[in-house]
């Protein structure tokens, strides 16, 4: 029983700590200011026209950027999600190092369970804020576009009737999880929404495990797993490429795989516990 209220102690730690810091509120403010921005870019994109050829709010969703036009919110999810997020509790590591915290607060417990609660609040505090920016830009659409679009809907506007399913042929069966896409694109948006949740979470995690090798910089800290996120997407093919999946790219471009889908963030994340408990089985003082 000591132990485990040891280690709800420092994990409650970490949460306050997190729930201070004004890193979390700066991130979420900056993404909905960009959600915001694109929800208005969205809705310029189609002023003019008639209601009845207003697709509904599953599509004209500006998470659905490649077909919304909204890039502003793509350069958020490809580029700017993993490393501002990261920051909310990603970086806490390196700034309790930095402060010279560490000691007395590896003093209420052991060091593996300092660094296992620090990784689990780095990864919910990711997690936490992305799903909840990505929640608001489906709401948001329901502001201006209907729950469910007529029959010639995004037809006439944006030449692609994509609310009339029996138009579409065998194109769509080559989707990732083509019956969801199909017939009920609410839970197949809110799938990618949790979906690139997990994985803004395991970045903020990745810098968190980063932090405990380098030891000079926060800026690399927050700033290497994205670079080597957008390194990888420029060469690997679509069915192990992760850009291929956050962001909906899937349902643009037919090809990718459910066993890369459901396994990736799995063996990510087992990759990342590796090696967060590297240092403690090689005994070395991370805390310095």
């Amino acid at each position: 029983m000591g132990a485990m209220h040891i280690s709800k102690g420092i994990f409650s730690l970490h949460v306050r700590r997190a729930l201070a810091a004004k890193s979390w509120r700066y991130a979420l403010l900056l993404s909905l200011t960009i959600v915001a921005a694109s929800f208005v870019q969205l809705c310029l994109n189609f002023w003019g026209y008639d209601a009845a050829e207003l697709p509904s709010a599953s599509v004209a969703w500006v998470g659905n950027h490649g077909y919304m036009k909204t890039p502003l919110f793509g350069l958020w999810i490809f580029m700017l999600m993993f490393p501002l997020l990261s920051a909310v509790y990603g970086d806490a590591f390196y700034v309790h190092r930095r402060d010279g915290l560490i000691a007395a607060l590896v003093t209420r417990t052991s060091k593996a369970r300092y660094l296992l609660s620090g990784g689990c609040v780095a990864f919910l505090g990711a997690f936490l804020v992305a799903l909840g920016v990505l929640l608001v830009s489906q709401l948001i659409s329901f502001i201006a576009f209907p729950v469910d679009a007529g029959r010639d809907a995004f037809a006439l506007s944006f030449n692609s009737p994509s609310s009339d399913v029996n138009q579409w042929g065998a194109w769509s069966d080559s989707l990732l999880f083509s019956e969801l896409y199909l017939g009920n694109r609410y839970l197949y948006n809110l799938l990618f929404c949790i979906y690139d949740a997990v994985w803004a979470g395991l970045m903020a995690l990745a810098s968190y495990v980063l932090s405990c090798y380098v030891k000079r910089s926060r800026v690399v800290t927050l700033g290497v797993p994205t670079l080597v996120y957008l390194a990888l997407s420029n060469f690997l093919p679509l069915e192990i490429n992760l850009s291929s999946y956050v962001g909906l790219v899937v349902s643009w471009t037919p090809g990718g795989s459910v066993t890369f889908f459901a396994l990736a963030p799995l063996v990510f994340l087992a990759l990342l516990v590796a090696a967060l408990a590297l240092p403690l089985v090689l005994k070395r003082d991370v805390l310095l």
